[in-house]
């Protein structure tokens, strides 16, 4: 027997500008406000109760129904059944399908989130830089419980602006939030040292403390320029911050360096330095991604250079102690010399979890694509490519997979894919939650409206539902002068 369709709104945002804000889609209403923080705005997309029979076609086939295996236009699902606890109910709404969504669009700069933090009681926890054109960049921290604004403080410009003929520039490029509360941030300094010369860089470790975000120190980081650089930052139980850059250690020779350092002080506790088999000139081995998972267990993810051709995707186990290495995985060997790997997320979890996400640059645009990994005590469990995802209707390259673990070893993989507007494409975002052993726990592609859409960030909340930080931008591209940056909640199992 056929199961009628309840149709389901598609998610669209109608975005609007109003005295500089960007309005939220259609049906919101203003939540609680603080003077420290902006207005936030709420959308209900749960669907609707308007239903529709399966009609016949002219040839006396049924029509497209709920169900029927097909996703048709207004489902977020269709499994093939009328199952409601599936993750894809009998309504065809999907649980990675959008529950509620908040405008975190700043007035006076684009927030540029570099860090989602859940915790079990629902509040969603985001930091990051607020850029905007011609001014310095400060640190801010946002907190949500489920999808209400609760509190936002942001710092003082991160350093002086220099003169009209020398002027500098202070940027965030990695956060993270300690057990004791503190905000760790890397940071770069950009300065005109001589007029009409190109300006010089440098860069810094900083610790904010969590009540003001006051700052409590800040380090050099010594490197050698935009290529031998620190690049991400994760925090071990005590405080102590971890990062991650490349340094060159002769011509034609880079390793992938670790450093821990004092929460305290921001001293050097230990630094490592790991490469590949090839060595001793043209070893361009590159860092990645770092992640602390439950017990201090220390995972870095790398580029590292095999042969004269061979470049791979490699994640390391390091002890906390020395930054030794413990263990090498690869969990996608490099095809060749025509495809470039490069790392885009990392995140590990309880129980010796840890997800990778990578991505596969071809010849040209559409050889290009993403896949998802996860390792569960230094065992591959299972590994998302685009044959997986449970599309078909083209959507080519799905790329830029982040990656997040839940409490219970879930995880939620987020990317973008190629939208055919009829008249246009552009990039939109999907979602895939899994479980430990790789069973697809739910799926939707996200933000149907009339803009395109990007997932700089997500992450797990409250009752092991996902969220996601969404960049929407239209002609413009996206960060500072587009549509929207949006905190956006799944509705979860």
């Amino acid at each position: 027997m056929q199961h009628p369709r309840h149709v389901v709104f598609a998610l669209s945002l109608t975005l609007a500008c109003q005295d500089d804000t960007t309005a939220a889609p259609s049906d919101t209403s203003e939540s609680s406000t603080s003077e420290d923080g902006p207005s936030e705005s709420t959308t209900d997309e749960s669907g609707s109760d308007e239903e529709s029979s399966a009609e016949e076609t002219e040839t006396g086939e049924p029509g497209p129904y709920c169900g029927d295996g097909n996703l048709d236009i207004l489902e977020e699902c269709d499994d093939g059944n009328n199952d409601d606890d599936d993750g894809c109910s009998n309504t065809c709404e999907s649980d990675c399908g959008i529950e509620f969504w908040l405008d975190i669009t700043l007035p006076e700069g684009w927030f540029d989130v570099q860090l989602m933090r859940a915790s079990p009681e629902g509040r969603i926890e985001l930091a990051g830089d607020v850029a905007a054109a011609g001014q310095i960049g400060r640190l801010r921290y946002a907190s949500y419980v489920d999808s209400e604004f609760e509190t936002a403080i942001q710092t003082a410009p991160l350093g002086n602006s220099g003169t009209l003929e020398l002027p500098q520039t202070h940027q965030i490029s990695a956060v993270e939030i300690t057990e004791q509360g503190d905000l760790l941030a890397l940071g770069v300094t950009t300065e005109v040292m001589v007029v009409d010369e190109a300006p010089v860089e440098s860069y810094w470790l900083a610790r904010f403390a969590g009540d003001d975000l006051s700052a409590v120190w800040r380090v050099e980081i010594p490197a050698d320029g935009p290529d031998d650089r620190p690049l991400d930052l994760a925090v071990l139980e005590g405080g102590d911050p971890v990062i991650t850059m490349t340094v060159a250690v002769a011509d034609n020779d880079r390793d992938i360096q670790v450093q821990r350092r004092a929460f305290a002080d921001g001293a050097e506790v230990w630094t490592a330095s790991h490469s590949g088999e090839f060595n001793g000139g043209w070893s361009f081995d590159e860092a990645g991604r770092v992640a602390v998972g439950a017990g201090d267990r220390l995972w870095v993810a790398g580029i590292v250079r095999v042969d004269w051709q061979t470049y791979n995707a490699t994640l390391f186990e390091l002890d906390p102690a020395d930054g030794a290495a413990l263990w090498t995985g690869v969990p996608l060997p490099d095809p060749g010399s025509s495809y470039e790997q490069r790392i885009w997320d990392l995140a590990a979890g309880p129980d010796g979890t840890v997800a990778l996400g990578i991505n596969m640059m071809g010849p040209a645009t559409q050889y290009h694509f993403g896949a998802a990994f996860l390792y569960v005590d230094q065992e591959l469990a299972w590994s998302l490519t685009p044959e997986q995802l449970p599309w078909d209707d083209g959507g080519e390259p799905y790329v830029s997979p982040r990656v997040a673990i839940g409490a219970d070893g879930d995880v939620l993989v987020t990317g973008s894919y190629t939208h055919d507007f009829d008249i246009a494409t552009a990039a939109r975002p999907w979602v895939v939650a899994l479980a430990p052993d790789g069973t697809q726990l739910c799926a939707a592609r996200v933000g149907e409206g009339t803009d395109a859409a990007v997932v700089p960030r997500n992450g797990y909340f409250h009752g092991g539902r996902g969220a996601l930080n969404l960049d929407t931008y239209g002609p413009g591209g996206m960060g500072p002068g587009s549509d929207g940056n949006w905190l956006v909640g799944l509705r979860g199992p």
